[in-house]
């Protein structure tokens, strides 16, 4: 992969004051003509035997620019201001105690609230919850989200008051206002979702939040500082906000909003221009998961394991899966797939209830006026809601008293008797309970099937307490989860979460799965970088596609190029994977006919995909794109804008735009740079950059001299790297250990060596699978397994390959039943070119992954691997030895003869090892050969292989021509005796060395036959038996550096092209200059597979055909073993 590009100079866009405004930033960046050299070449006197350099600085990856003017025009009520963000002053009070500031959480949820609270310096650092409430003598860990208003609009009550407040004298009271902020809420129509609540006078769904949160703020403030006294800095306390996991970033924007306007943060000391921060959005999911995590014991839940957070609430049900990482002391998960939501929480329980009594009472309207019915659903809610059992109560009845008994008139054909309305249980379900949870189980089944193995689903929220939800969810879902609970604390598992999360003033959550695609419509014309210099246009372009697809979108810009009109450019994919507060960017290229044409509008759009190919999804008329916000961008406030540019011909301006997830919101108010400078990158990268005079394969068989080899700990630096080679205008080529026998790997530009990517993720010994970088070698990979009790299924010869290297370059191992080994891959993730993270699978991203499995490299950086396995077996491996005739007479019946076939084919001495392996139960039992196991055997076999390899005749001796001279003096008479003197000795002795160099030749011509049945001999006794360990048996010691070909065919061929090569080995063994096959030739079978650069790609079955010649090089293997014992280096 190459990456190109050079920033010269950065500049941010300010973002909107409020943490979900985009962020979004503009770096000028400025073409050059050559590749800059090495940023490491400094390095190289430590690497060829001088004293190293000393320590390069580590700077910081950010630092201060010009800013260009951004404006953003907001629709209806999204009417956040912006403002610059400058570096934020900080009291000097408030610098000492930052690790122990006040914490406070705020659940709003859309039937009840709550608000929790903690810091370090009080309580232990436990989270404590606002309990006592207005008016009221009984606690209650969370008040409804319920207002009280007048009929001029005019707030009257809240929570627990406006909900028990008796209605009428022009009283109203409203609920559920929350639900105004869900994505498919219709914010922005004129019509409103019929479900939803209705509004007081003059007030919209904003100022009913943000009256809510002002009434439930102000009065936590004074709980709080009488609970806590002077500790309580509320002005300079982090506020959480939780919000449901289906909202998208403008919904969370519109809740930073009224946040703000209610007072939840503001400015705590004079200079304080940083407070919009302290106001902090969470996933209630998110949030729920981080509660949960801390619960790992109760629960069974260890390091490595999934599970799947439920949290079921009034309004919504969010699901998410996250895996849990680290130890217990520094608790952190990952988010591991794209977490969904649906509106389908006990709420609908209650419209559902409401919509069922309106029906059955139709006919007797004294029941159904607005005190009534909401006296029925309180009866529901507060006694058969959440203890409902299903099916065993169908043949029950459930009474529910009238409001009007005085005037109830009794229609026993409607069950309404004595003023009850009983309603049978079995309707009760049918009509109300099972469409609502019927949608959360569907919800639960469609993310289990786009998740990896699930070890526990955890319900949480007010909703998780019915135990008609949890039965249904067990019996659905028993057989596949092996735990199932509602953890202590669930109804406030999100509140108490989120308190948690701000409390441990790092990110708990540290790995994102983005929840929807995002996507740029650019108003004034924008092209990629780089590709206008190349004649093709990517912003708007006009492909051949296009041409065809959407002819009227086709238009010319003002630079005169062709430009597609409505073309989406994606910023981020629904499913990458992200760290926490990563930025996402994407190059742009802006044309200016003038110094004044500085600015342009892009719109940011986004969508969740779902039953959208989002590869198919090119135009935004093909999707439903639901709009996040305008950018105006101004790049006069870059630095060198329009420098040294004659007006009259025009210019181009090269920038970033970046989009920063965190969590639910898009964006936050800092001032970064996006584009980190050449030099911060340099420095940052020092520590791993190894600017090596040249490097080589494991068989020296091939040289490079790359620029510099990278050895990256992390995925940051593997990024890096790919930000520095675009800088640079250079390619990376990811090595592992070097054991490829071909020259794929070699380049003159930047290496990046993956073996310190080494790090085992998971070892599920439940699902059989692993999950490991890319870098780890093999053998350390399978020491690891085995206390664990699990291996692979098949093995090639060899495991001093990393991971990464048999994924990608198709390592084969033996038996005609198995694929090659790449086939046992389950997922992975990639680094792509453009520094994006992506994981893919077979179900997932599927042409990614079967370009990226056996893809050389082609596609980006392999980083993390997961790996199929089964439980650990030993194999029975016999060994017998017979005829290359008599094998290739039965060649069919052998190769199928056991589980894993491997044959050795000593051509010299015609015969042919054969090893049939197969699982048995039995003990280990193996066959030790003293002398391969030795550094005698070592030489010994060298000593032959080095005779094999360089004993060749001399050439003819010549007898000079012209010794006489043509003329005759005592000086040429004495100068011809003396040449005569020298050339007949000279001669004598070539003609002696010449008979003894044919004759070592003609003995040579039998070295091979030495060597081989030597070798054959070593390889073990003619018959026998060997048992151990799967990887041992598979595995053998590759000692001897050498040329390796490797050939693929049809195994129905194999016979064919074997005895093809024994007569042409034959005709070159019969002569002295012949070549000579140095070790056996090993053939294996492999079954066929569906990757696309696999050479077993299709239903073949496969035959492998390896031929090795020895390559003599200085250092040796036993050198290389640092004199080892050789019982240890055997081992």
């Amino acid at each position: 992969m190459s990456c190109c590009g050079e920033a010269r100079s950065s500049a941010d866009a300010a973002s909107s004051s409020s943490t979900s405004s985009p962020r979004h930033q503009v770096v000028d960046r400025q073409p050059r003509a050559q590749p800059e050299p090495s940023p490491y070449q400094h390095m190289a006197a430590h690497h060829v035997g001088h004293s190293p350099p000393p320590a390069l600085p580590r700077t910081s990856m950010s630092r201060r620019t010009a800013t260009p003017s951004i404006h953003r025009r907001d629709e209806s009520y999204f009417s956040a201001t912006t403002e610059a963000v400058a570096t934020h002053a900080r009291h000097p009070s408030l610098s000492s105690q930052n690790d122990a500031k006040l914490v406070i959480a705020i659940d709003f949820g859309t039937t009840f609230s709550g608000v929790a609270y903690g810091s370090s310096r009080f309580a232990s650092g436990q989270i404590l919850q606002i309990i006592k409430w207005p008016r009221s003598f009984e606690t209650f860990r969370k008040i409804p989200t319920c207002l009280l208003y007048d009929d001029r609009g005019h707030l009257v009550d809240w929570g627990l008051n406006a909900k028990n407040a008796r209605l009428g004298g022009g009283l109203s009271r409203f609920e559920w206002f929350k639900l105004f902020l869900e994505p498919r809420a219709l914010r922005d129509e004129g019509e409103l979702d019929p479900r939803l609540p209705s509004l007081p006078f003059g007030k919209t769904p904003l100022d009913l939040i943000t009256d809510f949160l002002r009434e439930l703020w102000n009065y936590c403030r004074s709980q709080i500082s009488q609970d806590i006294g002077a500790i309580a800095d509320l002005n300079s306390a982090d506020v959480w906000l939780t919000v449901p996991a289906a909202w998208d970033a403008r919904g969370c924007a519109l809740m930073r909003t009224a946040a703000i306007s209610a007072g939840l943060v503001q400015s705590a000391f004079p200079g304080d221009r940083g407070w919009r921060e302290r106001l902090k959005i969470i996933t209630e999911p998110e949030a729920a998961a981080v509660h949960c995590a801390n619960l790992t014991e109760l629960h069974q839940l260890r390091p490595s394991q999934n599970f799947i957070v439920c949290d079921a609430g009034g309004g919504t049900v969010d699901l998410a899966v996250y895996k849990i990482i680290g130890d217990p002391a520094h608790l952190e998960i990952a988010e591991i797939t794209a977490r969904s939501g649906a509106n389908c929480g006990s709420l609908y329980l209650d419209i559902r209830f409401r919509h069922l009594v309106k029906t059955l009472l139709a006919d007797h309207p004294t029941h159904c006026d607005a005190a009534s019915l909401a006296y029925f659903m309180n009866s529901f809610s507060e006694a058969d809601k959440l203890t409902y059992a299903g099916r065993q109560d169908d043949s029950n009845v459930f009474y529910f008293t009238c409001f009007n008994v005085v005037d109830s008139i009794d229609d026993p054909s409607i069950g309404l008797v004595n003023g009850q309305l009983g309603i049978p249980g079995i309707l009760l379900r049918e009509a109300v309970f099972d469409p609502v949870v019927d949608e959360v189980l569907n919800l639960i089944g469609r993310q289990i099937a786009v998740s990896p193995p699930i070890d526990a689903l955890l319900l949480v929220g007010g909703f998780s307490g019915s135990a008609y939800l949890k039965a249904r969810i067990e019996e659905r879902f028993g057989g596949r989860v092996s735990t199932i609970a509602r953890p202590p604390d669930s109804e406030t598992a999100t509140l108490r979460g989120a308190a948690r999360y701000g409390l441990a003033r790092r990110p708990l959550v540290s790995q994102l799965v983005t929840p929807r695609s995002y996507v740029l419509k650019v108003r004034k014309y924008l092209l990629m970088l780089d590709l206008l210099r190349h004649g093709r246009q990517v912003k708007l372009p006009a492909e051949p596609e296009d041409r065809v697809r959407r002819p009227g979108y086709i238009q010319y810009n003002d630079a005169g190029v062709e430009v597609c009109e409505n073309r989406l450019q994606y910023l981020v994919r629904k499913g990458a994977i992200i760290r926490k507060g990563q930025r996402l960017k994407t190059e742009f290229c802006k044309f200016s006919r003038t110094r004044d044409d500085s600015t342009f509008t892009a719109t940011l759009y986004t969508f969740d995909s779902e039953g959208t190919d989002m590869d198919t999804a090119r135009y935004a008329d093909e999707t439903a794109l639901r709009r996040v916000c305008d950018w105006r961008v101004d790049l006069r406030a870059v630095q060198g804008w329009a420098d040294g540019v004659p007006s009259s011909t025009g210019f181009f301006t090269n920038f970033w735009i970046s989009l920063e997830l965190d969590g639910p919101t898009v964006g936050a108010t800092n001032n970064k740079m996006l584009s980190t400078p050449r030099k911060n990158i340099v420095d940052a990268l020092a520590p791993i950059a190894n600017p090596l005079p040249a490097w080589s394969n494991w068989g020296k068989t091939y040289h490079c001299s790359p620029a510099v080899v990278f050895t990256p700990t992390s995925v940051a630096e593997c990024q890096l790297v790919l930000q520095l080679a675009k800088l640079d205008r250079r390619v990376v080529r990811a090595v592992g250990i070097g054991h490829s026998p071909s020259d794929i790997a070699c380049t003159t530009d930047y290496m990046l060596n993956t073996t310190r990517l080494n790090k085992i993720i998971e070892i599920n010994t439940r699902h059989c699978y692993v999950v490991a970088e890319a870098g780890i070698a093999l053998s350390d990979l399978l020491e690891a397994l085995a206390p664990h009790g699990l291996a692979m299924r098949n093995l090639g010869s060899i495991s001093d390959q990393t991971l990464g290297g048999i994924v990608a370059t198709t390592t084969h191992g033996a038996g005609s039943a198995f694929g090659v080994l790449s086939t046992h891959v389950l997922a992975l993730t990639v680094l792509l070119p453009d520094n994006r993270l992506v994981s893919c699978s077979p179900s997932e991203n599927k042409e990614l992954f079967r370009a990226s499995v056996c893809g050389l490299g082609a596609t980006g950086i392999l980083i993390n691997i997961t790996l199929e396995l089964e439980p650990a077996f030993n194999l029975r491996d016999t060994h017998t030895v017979r005829p290359f005739d008599e094998v290739m007479a039965n060649l069919d019946q052998i190769k199928d003869a056991g589980e894993h076939v491997r044959l050795w084919w000593f051509p010299a001495v015609g015969m042919v090892r054969c090893s049939v392996m197969d699982r048995t139960s039995e003990p280990a039992q193996r066959v030790a050969s003293w002398l391969w196991d030795s550094p005698l055997g070592f030489h010994v076999i060298q000593f032959l292989l080095l005779l094999t390899r360089f004993a060749r005749p001399l050439p003819h001796p010549s007898f000079p021509s012209a010794i006489f001279p043509k003329r005759f003096s005592i000086f040429s008479i004495a100068r011809t005796f003396v040449v005569a003197l020298v050339s007949v000795t000279v001669f004598l002795w070539g003609l002696l060395l010449h008979l003894a160099s044919r004759l070592l030749a003609h003995l040579m011509r039998d070295a091979n036959v030495w060597a081989s049945s030597v070798a054959l001999a070593l390889s073990g006794p003619k018959n026998s038996v060997t048992i151990d360990r799967s990887d041992r048996i598979f595995n053998i010691e590759c000692r001897y550096p050498q040329y390796t070909t490797e050939w693929a065919i049809p195994a129905d061929r194999g016979e064919a092209c074997l005895r093809s090569l024994s007569a042409w080995l034959a005709a070159e063994q019969g002569s002295t200059t012949g070549e000579r096959p140095h070790f056996p030739i090993e053939i294996r079978w492999s079954a066929g597979d569906d990757l696309w650069l696999s050479p077993a790609n299709g239903s073949r079955e496969t035959c492998w055909i390896g031929i090795v010649q020895f390559k003599f090089v200085h250092c040796l293997y036993w050198d290389k073993r640092c004199s080892r014992p050789a019982k240890t280096c055997a081992k």
